[in-house]
């Protein structure tokens, strides 16, 4: 099964007062999802955590969560990741770009392939329950819950068959 991914915390649609936030981040962790995250670079060696500026001090240690892809504000953050060993990468107006651990997140109505991450179908998409059969390696959303539940939905009447 694809990863499910939440955009910046967020779940079941967008909460621009807490979407980036630690806490928000880590209740979407613990519904087992994957989260992408914005991240800043804060002179040398600090980060912090927001959408379009830097809001909430981060650690490494946070960030090194297997099940966080952090989003790089600035070539600099995306070296500084790197080095520290963080799954990351960086794009501005790429179709795609390819993360530091070999996926390739693709810009909203790219082409899709089983390496690529489906990132924000709402965005394209009437109807994002329809996304059953997807060949990806993951979809990013912020209504990420309502695809889940929709798949698990399909599976049960696939098996009911």
């Amino acid at each position: 099964m694809a990863l499910l991914i939440s955009h910046r915390g967020n779940t079941n649609g967008i909460n621009t007062s807490r979407e980036n936030s630690p806490e928000y981040i880590k209740e979407a962790l613990e519904k087992d999802y994957f989260v992408v995250v914005d991240v800043f670079l804060i002179g040398e060696k600090h980060f912090a955590l927001g959408s379009n500026a830097p809001q909430y001090a981060t650690t490494l240690d946070f960030l090194k969560n297997n099940n966080i892809i952090a989003r790089a504000n600035s070539v600099e953050c995306l070296d500084a990741l790197i080095t520290n060993e963080v799954h990351c990468f960086y794009h501005k107006h790429d179709k795609c770009v390819l993360t530091s651990g070999g996926l390739i997140w693709t810009r909203t109505g790219s082409n899709i392939t089983q390496r690529c991450i489906f990132n924000m179908p709402e965005w394209t998409l009437d109807d994002i329950t329809t996304i059953k059969d997807l060949q990806c390696a993951g979809i990013c959303s912020d209504k990420i819950e309502l695809i889940k539940n929709a798949r698990i939905e399909n599976n049960r009447e696939e098996s009911s068959q």
